[in-house]
Parts: C-alpha cells; structure tokens; sequence
C-alpha cells in the first residue's frame, strides 16, 4: 500500500492509530466531537485489517444508515484512496485489498435495524473485527453479539469511539471501567479537542462559548460528567434600566390549550436583552381558552394594546393555529421556534451568562428559573433530560429556551 495524501496526525492520535501492533481485543475510544478520534481509530482499524488478515470478514458498525452513508463509507473510502486502494462496494458491504493478495469484507450493520436484524449480517461466520462508531448509542445486546462473532479469531479487535456520556452509562461501567482495571484485556484513549491539530485555540474557544457544567466537560475535554443541578445556573435579575432605549421587542411563548400557555417579551437594548414581562394563562385552573381567544389577548399584551411594535414572534412548531392568527394581527414576523431541548438550553444559558436579564417582576418565569433541575438519574446514565416536574411544566422555561434558540439561530447561521 503506498500513501497518498496522508493525514498529519498529532501525538495523541498517532497513538491511537498504531493500536494494531499492540495485544488486546478491546480499543475503547472517548472524546467530543471534533477531536479527531474517528479518523485515527478508522485508520488504525483499516491498517489491523489489511496488514493481518486476508479473505476474512469484519464489521462496520452505526447506529443508523444515515450515519453509515454519510459518514463512515466516506472515511472508509478516503482512507482507501490515500492508500492507493479501490474499493469495491455492494450489497451494504465494502470490499478492500489487503497487503497479503486477498481483499476483506466490511460489513455494514446498522443498529437501529433492530438487534436481531442488524446481528443477522454477520451471522453464521466468524469476524477478524468489528469498528463501532458512537459505541454509546448502539444497542449492548448487538454489541454482546458481535463479540461473539470474533470468538473465531485470536487477534481479533473491537474498536469503538464515542463522545462521554454519564457516569454510569453502561458503555463506560461494563466496558472502559473493565479495559482501566484489567478485567477486560485492551487499551483505552481520551481525547481532548486540543488533540486535533487542525483545530486552533480560538477555535476551540468559540466552540466552548456558552458550553456550562458538565456539557463542558463532555464536549470540550471529554470527560464522562452527569448533568446534574440546576439547568440554567446563572440568572441575573434586573429591571429594565428606566433610561433604557429599546430598539427592538420580541416574543416567544410555550403553547398549551389545555394546559398552560406561557409568553414571554423580551426587549433589547444597549447591546443587551431583558425579559421585560410575562403572559400565562393555566387552562388547569382557569379554565380552557380558545386558540383564537388566546391569540387575541396575547398580541394585546405584548403590543401594550397597539402602542408597541413588536419585530419577531417565535411560536413552537406545533401551535399551527396559533401562530397563523398572531401572523394575521401581526402582519408577518412570526417564525416557527426552533425546538431541540438540550441545544436550545446551551443557548440559553449561553445569554443569561451575559447580555440576558430578567425582570424580578416576572414571578412565574422566576420561579420556574430558580427551581429548574436535571434528572439526575437521567444523566447518570447519559440521558441529559431536565426534568420539567421540577419546575410545575417549565412552560416559562421553554418559551424562553425557544426565543434564545431562534435568535442564536437567526445571528450565527448554526442551528442543531
């Protein structure tokens, strides 16, 4: 095999891909997004590969076909074209030459096919080795049966990457704890963004920007953290500043007709943005309100009765009826919310740790803030779920996270 083109690896990456000449089966692999741990564990697995099998099968693992196709076929076939290798493709597998004359076969098994039918691509042969990507989304059951599958071989090799999830996610206790004490044979690696070298710091810097508590831990020094405490840590509590000169006002409220529709203003002002005012209505206990009904005293309330503009209006994406009535009385402006949970509270908290405040005066959005936890046992797991009980619904919450989320959107371009 002759190199073209060869990736520069730097010292912690180089490591990881020369696993191949080192004994033990299991090459476990943590670090966060962007630190370069796929593509120095792809390349290391490619390398076992070739150099010490021929004619023999292994297994390209992902949790899904999306994954698969856009991702590791990709890698795999710049690996192969670095190294001056054809590949030849069919029936969800790849075909590569190895340096003895032969070629392997790299099956594709997609978890979220089921573990029956994923498991199905490799049965009734043994495997010389199997490269999981995202090891902590893949169901343990496929896991334990591609295990099974490398009996067969002697020198065979499990090699996965993952970004950290909690501490007591199973991938962590029954594997990389395992591998660390000796009671699995096999090697561990963390990686840090900083071991990426194509990455700079400032890079890394802006990529941390708004990353709090153990999302920072996970994704910038990747470490296995729970979330746990409150959500939105930092909250400063200020009125509008009575010489303030709003620019701008915008809206963002959590839809629920039967339940509770809460509705947040928010004013900018001096290169700042405060929560200047609250609606909420519980259909709980005062009763049900019709979605026209709503609509009419929410755009009353943030309009001061048509004596305010208001710019934006962002409404969640189910509120289908509502958001065509406020886009009626408004004359456009209204944007559907964007609505990823954990996505939106980093942008959130991202603003609240320096140019958000909230007026004291929003009592409900207050008290929802104050009160707002993770599920602990949740994110023990690695399931990041704040837990809305905590905070009687957290709809304020929410309609704060939508208009943070929007906006972070609308400003940067990024959205999850």
């Amino acid at each position: 095999m002759r190199p073209q083109n060869r990736i520069v690896f730097s010292d912690a990456q180089a490591n990881l891909a020369t696993f191949g000449s080192r004994p033990g089966r299991f090459v476990l692999v943590s670090g966060p997004r962007r630190c370069g741990k796929s593509d120095a564990a792809l390349a290391g697995f490619m390398q076992f590969a070739a150099r010490g099998f021929s004619g023999v099968d292994f297994a390209l693992v992902t949790k899904t076909q999306a994954q698969m196709d856009g991702v590791m076929v990709p890698k795999v076939r710049a690996w192969a074209g670095r190294n001056g290798l054809e590949v030849q493709a069919r029936d969800k597998r790849l075909t590569l030459p190895d340096i003895h004359g032969g070629a392997n076969t790299f099956w594709q098994v997609i978890g979220a096919d089921g573990v029956e039918a994923a498991a199905k691509r490799i049965q009734g042969f043994g495997i010389g080795g199997a490269y999981v990507d995202e090891f902590t989304r893949v169901p343990p059951t496929l896991v334990e049966m591609i295990l099974t599958s490398m009996l067969e071989y002697a020198s065979s090799k499990f090699v996965a990457t993952c970004n950290p999830e909690g501490p007591e996610h199973w991938a962590k206790l029954d594997y990389f704890d395992k591998v660390d004490d000796g009671t699995l044979n096999g090697e561990t690696h963390k990686l840090e963004m900083a071991d990426n070298p194509i990455l700079s710091a400032e890079s890394i810097a802006e990529m941390a920007a708004g990353l709090t508590g153990p999302f920072y831990r996970r994704m910038i020094l990747g470490e296995w953290a729970a979330s746990s405490g409150l959500v939105h840590p930092v909250v400063k509590y200020a009125p509008l500043p009575k010489d303030a000169l709003v620019h701008r006002y915008e809206v963002a409220l959590d839809f629920g007709r039967s339940s509770v529709t809460h509705a947040v203003l928010v004013a900018y002002h001096r290169n700042s943005w405060t929560v200047v005012d609250e609606w909420v209505h519980d259909g709980r206990t005062s009763g049900q309100m019709a979605v026209a009904e709503q609509t009419e005293r929410i755009f009353a309330w943030a309009t001061a009765a048509g004596s305010r503009s208001v710019a934006a209006w962002a409404v969640p994406p189910d509120a289908h009826g509502l958001a065509e009535g406020i886009a009626g009385l408004a004359g456009g402006s209204v944007v559907k919310a964007v609505d990823n949970v954990i996505w939106g509270i980093q942008a959130l908290n991202s603003r609240l740790e320096s140019r958000l405040t909230v007026d004291p005066r929003c009592e409900h959005l207050r008290r929802e803030l104050a009160a707002y936890r993770w599920d602990e046992r949740a994110g023990a797991r690695g399931d990041d779920r704040p837990d809305k009980t905590s905070a009687g619904g957290a709809h304020g919450s929410d309609a704060l996270r939508y208009w943070a989320a929007t906006a972070h959107a609308a400003v940067t371009g990024r959205r999850p």
